[in-house]
């Protein structure tokens, strides 16, 4: 009886430090932190690509959800994209057919 009361007492002091363990541990220093941007500053976005349809009500579905109408690209658009680095912040879009195209570009291209 009495070590169970002393493991529930133990049990109690550990899960009410655990939160403040963790916080300490989970978020680095200050001075590890980058610079937060400036308001004049663009933080790029990740080059997002979606396999879309090219029929009306994808169209007004996309651009409701994003302001502006679908922006389709190439399965070769997406792979100099990927040699440029050009960003861009409303995603495009690509069909299902030149995404099996783009898929067996890069496939061929890691097997060189």
């Amino acid at each position: 009886m009495r070590l169970s009361a002393v493991s529930a007492a133990t049990l109690l002091v550990l899960a009410s430090a655990a939160p403040a363990l963790a916080q300490n541990f989970s978020t680095p220093n200050q001075a590890q932190l980058p610079p937060a941007p400036r308001a004049s500053q663009q933080v790029a976005q990740p080059r997002a690509v979606m396999v879309c349809d090219a029929d009306a009500a994808t169209r007004v579905a996309f651009t409701r959800e994003y302001g502006s109408a679908p922006v389709f690209i190439t399965a070769r658009q997406a792979v100099d994209v990927r040699r440029t680095g050009e960003t861009w912040f409303t995603p495009r879009c690509m069909t299902a057919r030149e995404h099996d195209r783009y898929v067996n570009l890069t496939r061929s291209i890691a097997a060189r």
